[in-house]
């Protein structure tokens, strides 16, 4: 009898059995799994749309868009709008609406795709679960931008870190960390919880176990999905990466007029026009920052031209007043944006486009003018750099911003005017349009006045140090007195216990000082007329050093009336009784000398002269910031340009003028 035969398949009956179990599968398992399939691709989808609109948006307004706020109900007019308020420190909470979530420490926001920003439907703030769609953005590309950001948000893609300046995520089938849209007009939108023991999906979610919310909001995860990792991340896109922003069309960008090409002076307006496509309205004091390309303006060489008029139009005006200490030869340059300095600038709501193509400012000059004091005709001229008479004030009296023989003149760092009224024993100060202000000082030899016996010459030179103190010359009194930016008497040079010192010839003694100047350390530098020299002193008063001898020979002085210090240090003194102006180093050495027989050849000293490049009694000298020196050629009753080779440039005035000072 034969074994039995052993199976080797299945029965009609168990075939039709997993036939049957198999169709319940396909029914019932594959079409859910197609369904997350279309809805993961489709959300991708929509993502991807997004970042292009997000790119759009940026190539018009050189900036991306703030967060909106999800927490906004659905019909409400506040749903999808970004936020405002970017501020000063690009932190989306500065109105309302504002973003969900902040972290201020690395400038990053978070909330929902603000769709009206970008012109999209209403149905772009959620992927296709229904689950609001999360957009977190770098705030320093919420404020424009004109090139590509580092970026502060941390993708970790595949394993890979990655940064961008935007990032959409969505938080999958079981919508872990998304926010539950609201239909209706009321209500606070909910976070949702599915559960989720992921840490990755909580991080995308930026909760903690307890769905509490983290405070470091700058980091998300990319990566396939698992059984318990369901979220889609989308950072870039084929037509653009985020992290490489472009920079934005400059069609979009406002343009700016800048001021006419030509000579300013201190109390000038400069006046900028920025006109943007749309009207703005303004807060706070924005401002365009400006620098000279030689000279400096403004403090550290910055100057900054405030908003000053046009909230709500189109044309807004900034405008920067000049002071005397401003210099700017060869023109300006102005950084190609402004600064919003804790304001705001909007358009519809949305913070505006502020860079702009820097406008060539080379014939927009702050002048190196030149102001003298007329001391025969009691008054003090402010000239331009080519003679022509800008400002004439000042009248012979006893009268407040009245002169008898003003001897010197100086502008403070506000651009002030002071004035040595030599006749009157003071110092007289005004604006810079010649109106009084206020004097220091009057006749007699206690501590604060000027001594002067019989009209003699007492007040002659005037500086002033960094931190505004003024230092007079006391001629007659030999010393040099020292008085706060209130006029109010400090202390003194010149070895007196107290009241007016005696002449003397020793160290820190004075015959007759008249010259003043403090170099950038704070030293101070006195010509001791009577004494043929120049001592320096610390800024404390106490003496340092000194130079020159009598009387004649390279380096000595005959009568020296006044002193300069240039842009590099170099001493330029006013050897009036040798009919030059001798040029030294900051330690005294001797290098060139300018007058007849000069012009930049050293020699023995030469007489007077009328001709042009020679001197006669030349009381004063002043070097502008371009290195040309301007020389008061007192007894030939004009004054004298040289340039920085110590060359003849040209003569102009016809009048006694004693002191002279570069003022812009």
């Amino acid at each position: 009898m034969k074994p039995a035969a052993s199976h080797q398949g299945f029965t009609l009956i168990q075939i039709s059995i997993l036939l049957l179990v198999a169709s319940i599968v396909m029914v019932n398992i594959l079409p859910s799994l197609q369904t997350s399939l279309n809805k993961n691709s489709a959300t991708t989808t929509k993502m991807n749309n997004i970042v292009i609109a997000l790119r759009q948006y940026e190539a018009v307004n050189a900036a991306l868009p703030c967060p909106a706020d999800a927490s906004q109900p659905i019909n409400s007019t506040s749903y999808g709008v970004a936020a405002g308020g970017i501020g000063a420190t690009n932190n989306c909470t500065g109105s309302s609406p504002a973003a969900n979530y902040v972290d201020s420490t690395n400038h990053v926001a978070i909330g929902m795709v603000p769709v009206r920003a970008l012109a999209l439907s209403n149905d772009y703030a959620l992927d296709a679960y229904g689950y609001t769609i999360t957009y977190a953005v770098d705030t320093n590309a919420t404020s424009c931008f004109a090139g590509s950001l580092t970026g502060q948000i941390t993708v970790t893609d595949n394993g890979a870190a990655a940064n961008t300046i935007a990032a959409l995520v969505s938080h999958g089938k079981d919508g872990h960390g998304a926010w539950i849209p609201l239909p209706g007009s009321t209500g606070t939108a909910v976070r949702l919880n599915a559960g989720s023991t992921d840490t990755d999906q909580l991080t995308n979610a930026h909760v903690d176990s307890s769905f509490n919310p983290t405070t470091t909001l700058t980091n998300f995860v990319r990566k396939p999905q698992t059984t318990t990792f369901d979220d889609l991340l989308v950072y870039q896109s084929l037509l653009w990466n985020l992290n490489t922003a472009p920079v934005a069309s400059s069609s979009a960008w406002p343009t700016i007029s800048p001021p006419a090409n030509g000579t300013y002076g201190s109390g000038q307006v400069l006046s900028f026009t920025v006109t943007f496509k749309q009207s703005v309205i303004v807060t706070g004091t924005p401002y365009l920052s400006l620098s000279a390309i030689t000279g400096s303006i403004g403090t550290g060489n910055v100057a900054k031209a405030s908003y000053a008029s046009g909230s709500g139009t189109t044309a807004l005006t900034f405008s920067y007043t000049i002071v005397g200490a401003d210099s700017a030869p060869t023109g300006l340059t102005i950084l190609p944006t402004i600064y919003l300095n804790g304001g705001t600038m909007t358009a519809n709501g949305d913070p505006v486009c502020l860079p702009f193509t820097a406008p060539n400012l080379s014939g927009v000059i702050i002048a190196s003018n030149i102001w003298v004091a007329d001391y025969s005709g009691n008054q003090i001229v402010e000239f331009n750099t080519s003679g022509t008479a800008l400002l004439t004030f000042g009248t012979q009296g006893v009268g407040n911003g009245q002169f008898e023989w003003p001897n010197y003149v100086t502008l403070d760092a506000s651009g002030n005017v002071w004035v040595s009224d030599e006749g009157n024993c003071r110092l007289e100060k005004f604006n810079s349009s010649g109106t009084y202000q206020s004097q220091i000082g009057s006749c007699g030899t206690t501590n604060g006045k000027f001594k002067t016996p019989g009209g003699g010459v007492n007040t002659p030179g005037i500086a002033f140090d960094s931190s505004g103190n003024i230092w007079a010359v006391d001629m007659l009194g030999h010393r040099v007195e020292k008085f706060n930016s209130a006029g109010v008497y400090q202390s003194q040079i010149g070895k007196c216990a107290s009241g007016a010192c005696t002449s003397g010839a020793g160290n820190g003694q004075f015959n007759n000082p008249t010259g003043i100047a403090i170099d950038a350390s704070g030293n101070i530098w006195v010509v001791d007329y009577g004494n043929s020299r120049v001592q320096k002193f610390n800024s404390a008063g106490v003496y340092q050093s000194q130079f020159g001898a009598c009387c004649s020979g390279n380096g000595n002085f005959f009568d020296p009336e006044y002193m300069t210090i240039d842009a590099s240090g170099n001493l330029w003194v006013a050897d009036t009784g040798n009919n030059r102006v001798e040029e030294f180093n900051s330690s005294g050495t001797y290098l060139a000398a300018i007058g007849a027989g000069y012009n930049g050849v050293a020699g023995s000293v030469g007489s007077s002269g009328a001709g042009n490049g020679q001197l006669n009694g030349p009381y004063a000298v002043a070097v502008d910031s371009s290195g040309n020196i301007w020389v008061a050629d007192s007894s030939n009753n004009r004054v004298q340009e040289f340039n920085s080779s110590r060359t003849y440039v040209q003569k102009f005035g016809s009048s006694q003028y004693n002191g002279i000072f570069i003022g812009r």
